[in-house]
């Protein structure tokens, strides 16, 4: 087969244009400052990128799970430290009352204050 002139010249066109056609996606990637404007470019990378955010997602709403569960916690023990504290004071009140030292109005006081530990309970 014989090479000729208009063959070289269309070879070289071609070439010519496809390196034109690489230099603007290079171009627009770097303007863009993205590998890809739209997944059909890349869909493997595409894929992954997804699968990225997907994950960035949950780790964020594992996050935000375990704050609010040791919110939840320390609310608890807050409220557990107090009722242990109130259960020590009937205990207490309750140790006092019992060793028969009190006169009335003293054991009555002190029936009230059991009265007003527990309604706080």
């Amino acid at each position: 087969m014989r090479v000729t002139q208009s063959m070289l010249t269309n070879n070289m066109l071609t070439n010519l244009s496809g390196s034109y056609e690489k230099m603007a996606k290079l171009q627009e990637q770097v303007s863009s400052q993205k590998k890809f404007s739209k997944p059909s470019d890349d869909p493997v990378a595409a894929m992954m990128g997804m699968g990225y955010r997907t994950n960035l997602n949950q780790i964020g709403q594992y996050q935000s799970n375990i704050s609010e569960a040791t919110n939840w916690i320390d609310s608890t023990d807050d409220t557990i430290s107090e009722a242990v504290s109130t259960m020590q004071r009937i205990r207490e009140i309750t140790v006092q009352g019992s060793n028969g030292t009190y006169e009335g109005d003293q054991s009555k006081n002190i029936s009230e204050e059991i009265k007003q530990l527990k309604e706080h309970l």
